[in-house]
């Protein structure tokens, strides 16, 4: 994730990340603004929000011997 995130800070200037837990006011961020899209399981929102699942795909791993 770090290096992701110096990619990020390196080639768009403009765009700013923040990383936090949902919480009881997430919902309250995205209605006033304050963040533009939240990631995770946010079961306290309330109806008339657009949620989606992202992707379907199972964790695989790869382990060398």
């Amino acid at each position: 994730m770090a290096k992701l995130l110096d990619h990020l800070r390196a080639t768009v200037s403009s765009v700013r990340i923040d990383l936090s837990y949902p919480s009881e006011v997430s919902g309250r961020l995205i209605e006033t603004g304050e963040v533009d899209l939240a990631t995770g399981f946010m079961a306290q929102l309330q109806a008339g929000y657009f949620r989606q699942t992202p992707f379907d795909d199972r964790f695989v791993y790869f382990v060398n011997r």
